[in-house]
């Protein structure tokens, strides 16, 4: 096969594994080789790989004999109009559920992963209403990302559902 086309929205620098899989898919090396050549196993997962430090700069220039990141038709010489984003805005806002863990006086930030995650159950519907309030508020054009998927799937959002969503 001569040409190969794999397309993904951000494989890198976030997923070393998933730049394996399209390397592979293209010819340019196979995962294997590519582990033994630029990374070292860290333990004893075997999805533990660790780029190599004096192989950094040798990994991306090898990543960038095959692969090549276009975001606009202007990044391969085509006309990019009508493929300007506007500005990306983005608001955090904080919410006062008046949840008090078990055992304590006040609410104190959540320390450990575990505590993380039960705090976003339990604040999870006074989330979604203060977003989806403030989404189906208004007519101006919204991207929500949902940390969790029950976030994204609860009824209460209602016409936000016809927006697009992206999960991470």
């Amino acid at each position: 096969v001569p040409f190969r086309l794999a397309c993904t929205a951000t494989p890198a620098p976030n997923d070393h594994m998933e730049l394996a899989n399209h390397a592979e898919f293209v010819g340019a090396m196979t995962r294997n080789e590519m582990l033994a050549r630029f990374f070292v196993h860290d333990g004893g997962s075997t999805q533990s790989w660790r780029l190599k430090g004096h192989a950094r700069d040798d990994f991306w220039s090898w990543v960038a004999t095959w692969a090549v990141m276009v975001r606009t038709p202007a990044d391969l010489g085509y006309d990019a109009t009508g493929y300007d984003l506007p500005a990306l805005v983005t608001e955090e806002c904080h919410i006062d559920t008046g949840i008090v863990p078990e055992g304590e006086l006040f609410a104190v930030a959540a320390s450990s992963m575990n505590d993380q995650r039960r705090a976003r159950k339990q604040t999870m519907a006074d989330r979604v209403r203060a977003v989806a309030g403030r989404v189906n508020g208004n007519d101006d054009q919204w991207v929500v990302w949902c940390e969790l998927n029950a976030e994204g799937d609860e009824e209460r959002l209602g016409p936000w559902r016809s927006i697009a969503r992206t999960s991470r």
